[in-house]
């Protein structure tokens, strides 16, 4: 029996419908329970302390993340709002390839951040589309 090609298309619309909905419910219950960029603490125990090469070469999967860097990208005008942190002072461009001392950092408010400033993080692993970044979970130092 050969099946109407419009089904296939219907087929693939659900499909990238159900991928881009359940990334979508992921990002708002992130956002929903981030504490947000504005609040600062001192201390949070319960994080495990990594490089961002550390981070990179290992991909944890669980827990969160304290990690210390520089921030050399800023993306608030991007849909979803990002930062890069590097291990290296050294701004980037938009078209320029991360390297195992970057980091991508996605965040409610990227404009929070200045460029070329060091900060402490509290963040928690994301994957999305086989790419490993993270999610801020909160913002240690200014």
């Amino acid at each position: 029996m050969k099946l109407h090609p419009s089904l296939y298309i219907i087929a693939l619309v659900l499909i990238v419908f159900g991928f881009t909905s359940t990334d979508m419910l992921r990002e708002y219950l992130v956002s929903k329970n981030s504490v947000s960029n504005s609040t600062i603490s001192t201390k949070d125990d319960s994080a495990k302390t990594y490089t961002i090469s550390q981070l990179n070469n290992q991909k944890p999967l669980k827990g969160s993340f304290k990690l210390t860097g520089f921030v050399v990208y800023v993306c608030d005008k991007c849909i979803k709002k990002r930062i890069v942190l590097s291990e290296q002072r050294v701004i980037l461009l938009k078209d320029d390839k991360l390297t195992s001392k970057d980091i991508v950092v996605y965040t409610k408010d990227a404009s929070d951040f200045v460029l070329n400033k060091q900060y402490t993080l509290i963040t928690k692993p994301k994957i999305s589309n086989n790419f490993y970044s993270l999610d801020l979970v909160k913002v240690l130092t200014k």
